[in-house]
């Protein structure tokens, strides 16, 4: 798994993760944080998905 705590733009940053070929992302935003949900987006197939945070990091790490 990796953290990007960098001071990059979300844009910047998404870049990076396809340039290293992370498999999956998980993005936090703030009106989901508030809700208490992330977005899971799949970069094989492109599908997101909006789930608890517990849920995408069961699903990341398993």
């Amino acid at each position: 798994m990796l953290y990007d705590d960098s001071d990059d733009r979300a844009g910047t940053k998404f870049a990076t993760a396809d340039l290293i070929g992370v498999p999956v992302q998980i993005i936090v935003g703030p009106r989901s944080a508030a809700a208490g949900e992330v977005e899971v987006k799949d970069r094989k197939t492109g599908a997101r998905e909006v789930m608890t945070l517990e849920a995408a990091l069961n699903r990341a790490t398993g």
